[in-house]
């Protein structure tokens, strides 16, 4: 006993004979190598588990024992196990609660009409007090699964579970020889109008055979499925189906095969779905399928499978782990810990915790809010690119239940909480310490600032072989791997109207040497005139043959020749600026970055380190300097390697057929490594972090938050 054994309330209710209710029914199950007894309301659905000491009491209520000789009996036989007088009272108040239990007193009719409404409150609080997943029920599908039970039965032996394997294996296979297919052009193809009206018809039917997946599990192995109807899931109409009755299933394995039971329907039709896809032609029924293989695939993935949600995978996890209404628990296990620990309260009914459960429950509910806060955030900015105040509305209602409501539900707890009556001072004390403590590293404290982002070694300018003009590659003279020496030429360009233009305007040289010739000596002042036309003549020329001088691509430094694509390059169109190779000495220094122009506001201000990581050594960090900024901003990458295309994390343009143009604008940045550094192609990724001035924690998540708003809502 952990108080007193006695009560001063216990002579108004010693008399009492409580009875549990005909809808109650009491299975045994094992809980981590430990006996529980789960009481089940089979007219709610809701689910009660309790220990064997607390079910030698329930056994004992039968309308026939008063409170007294069930306690005077608990003594005998429980000893030092026995509950003291105001346990069992607390008992006997939440099975009345739970209108799981009745005594021999007939309780007061405004009593049962307040348990009647907050019932009802409730059950509308579940169906409707969120916008993104409101119920409708619409059909009990319990007598319908009755009438066609050894169907039902049938189809979760092992001939069917065979079947599943034969249609899901190949299909598997099959999946992957055609990837690149069904992947090519993937956003373009899902978000397409007529495709999402497409995703939009399909996806009921695939949930609806879903929840029947369910339905039909739970009444295979013995339960009732009272309630079918619609859910409002980001206003989509989605079917769910009411199957808690098999929370009473005595094996983990039944129940946790009835959370599996409809993603296994869905990957079975997905199955079908891919096989229909490969013989039909395109069109609107391999459009289906393709939809089908798309809701089946990746809301599985994504959000049935996913313990941190509450939807399939949830459930088997609570199942697998042997940890009931895991969430909930895992809610009080915190609060009491809290009280306990940081408060040092001291818990009347601490909760029972079962070998292992504290490491669970200590984890599930931080990382399933931060999961929920997060979907919930990324949904509406979806929306609100599309549908701006509704997309506004509901990220405003995900930030006031992730963050604002548990805020809001804690401060109750300190002010209001009869477990803290005694240490109230000491809770109202801390909470306010650790409050401002957090104000002020949010807001207050300078943090480290930095920037990440991605660059490629980059040849030094003098290394660089760049065509000088326009022109069509015409010869080239060395093999890459050559050394060559300063002034060799590499490459001959060609551009014929280059030559033409040559010759035009030598005979236009010709011309106005003979008009000079001609009035030299019979008129001074048209000899004037034709004198300033003759050196415009020839400066015009000189200026072509420059050009034509220009096609010629000479190295700058000694070392050893690399070219771009050096099997393309005979006959291919190049233009002026264009790099085309370079001369590697063995040691490359230089980094060229790209900074988003989000982030070069802070760059400029000033940047107090640099490291680098190139990746062929990424074990070590390289200290750098910057050693010069491109001038401008611009769309144009230094490399294909920096997009995402190239395994980098800029989008490109993709109007650009060079595939170098991103759709951001960009800022370029040289860096100079500093140090011994190995040797390490031109080309090779780098990957940069600039160290920047220190700023409170709280300035930076202001700065992301606002340019997440500019990005995604355009505000």
């Amino acid at each position: 006993m952990s108080e007193a054994p006695f009560s001063n309330l216990w002579y108004r209710v010693s008399s009492l004979r409580p009875r549990l209710s005909n809808i109650a029914r009491i299975s045994r199950h094992r809980y981590r190598g430990e006996s529980w007894y789960v009481l089940h309301d089979v007219v709610t659905g809701r689910v009660h588990r309790f220990t064997p000491q607390t079910y030698y009491l329930l056994a004992r209520m039968d309308g026939t024992c008063t409170l007294e000789d069930i306690w005077s009996t608990a003594l005998e036989r429980l000893g030092d196990n026995a509950p003291t007088q105001d346990e069992l009272i607390r008992l006997v108040g939440q099975l009345h609660a739970a209108d799981v239990i009745q005594c021999d007193i007939p309780p007061e009719t405004a009593e049962l009409i307040e348990r009647r409404d907050k019932e009802q409150r409730r059950k509308l609080m579940t169906r409707f007090g969120s916008p993104l997943f409101m119920r409708f029920p619409l059909w009990d599908p319990d007598a319908f699964l009755e009438r066609h039970l050894p169907l039902v039965q049938a189809l979760w032996r092992w001939p069917a579970a065979l079947l599943w394997l034969l249609l899901v294996g190949p299909a598997i296979v099959l999946a992957g020889l055609y990837w690149p297919e069904l992947t090519e052009n993937l956003a373009d193809r899902v978000l397409s109008t007529g495709n999402l009206l497409v995703l939009w018809l399909v996806f009921p039917v695939i949930k609806a055979l879903h929840e029947m997946g369910h339905a039909v599990a739970t009444k295979a192995r013995g339960g009732e499925v009272h309630e079918m109807g619609l859910m409002l899931l980001v206003f989509t109409p989605v079917p769910y189906v009411d199957s808690t009755s098999a929370n009473a299933f005595r094996s983990k394995w039944d129940r946790a095969l009835v959370g599996a039971a409809g993603m296994l329907v869905e990957t079975a039709i997905a199955a079908i779905a891919m096989l229909l896809w490969i013989v039909l032609e395109p069109g609107l029924a391999r459009a289906i399928c393709f939809n089908v293989m798309l809701i089946a695939g990746v809301s599985t993935i994504v959000f049935n499978l996913n313990p941190l949600l509450r939807f399939d995978g949830y459930y088997i996890l609570g199942d697998l782990l042997e940890i009931p209404n895991l969430a909930a628990r895992s809610k009080r296990y915190l609060t009491e810990w809290s009280d306990r620990t940081l408060f040092r309260a001291t818990v009347r009914q601490p909760m029972l915790l079962a070998p292992g459960e504290a490491h669970w429950l200590a984890l599930y509910q931080p990382l399933s809010s931060a999961y929920r806060l997060v979907v919930m955030v990324s949904i509406a900015l979806f929306l609100a690119n599309r549908f701006f105040f509704i997309g506004i509305a509901l990220a405003i209602w995900a930030l006031a239940q992730g963050l604002l409501w548990p805020l809001v539900k804690g401060a109750q707890h300190v002010l209001s909480s009869a477990s803290l009556s005694q240490r109230r001072d000491r809770a109202v004390t801390l909470t306010g310490g650790a409050l401002a403590a957090f104000a002020v590293v949010l807001f207050l404290l300078p943090a480290p600032s930095r920037v990440m982002t991605e660059g490629i070694v980059w040849p030094p300018e003098d290394a660089q072989l760049r065509a000088l003009s326009n022109g069509f590659v015409e010869q080239v003279r060395l093999a890459p791997g050559t050394t060559v020496a300063a002034g060799q030429t590499v490459l001959t360009l060609h551009q014929p109207e280059l030559e033409t233009d040559v010759e035009v305007q030598a005979a236009r040289v010709e011309a106005a040497e003979a008009e000079l010739s001609r009035v030299l000596f019979t008129d001074q002042a048209q000899a004037v005139l034709a004198r300033d036309a003759l050196e415009a003549e020839r400066a015009a020329l000189d200026r072509v043959l420059d050009e034509l001088g220009r096609q010629q691509i000479v190295a700058r430094r000694q070392g050893a020749l690399e070219l771009a694509r050096v099997a393309d390059m005979p006959g291919r169109h190049v233009r002026n600026g264009e790099l085309l190779g370079y001369v590697s000495q063995g040691e490359n220094r230089t980094v060229r970055i790209v900074v988003p122009q989000q982030d070069i506001e802070r760059v400029r201000d000033g940047v107090r380190g640099v490291s680098v990581r190139l990746a062929p050594h990424v074990e070590q960090t390289f200290r750098a300097q910057v050693l010069r900024a491109v001038p401008g901003g611009q769309d144009q990458l230094p490399s294909r390697a920096l997009a995402r295309e190239g395994g980098g994390e800029l989008t490109l343009d993709p109007r650009d057929p060079e595939g170098l143009s991103a759709l951001e604008r960009v800022f370029q940045f040289d860096l100079e490594l500093m140090g011994e550094v190995p040797y390490t192609p031109i080309g090779a990724r780098a990957y940069v972090r600039l160290e920047l001035p220190a700023e409170p924690i709280g300035q930076q998540a202001y700065r992301r938050l606002r340019q997440l708003l500019l990005s995604k809502l355009d505000v």
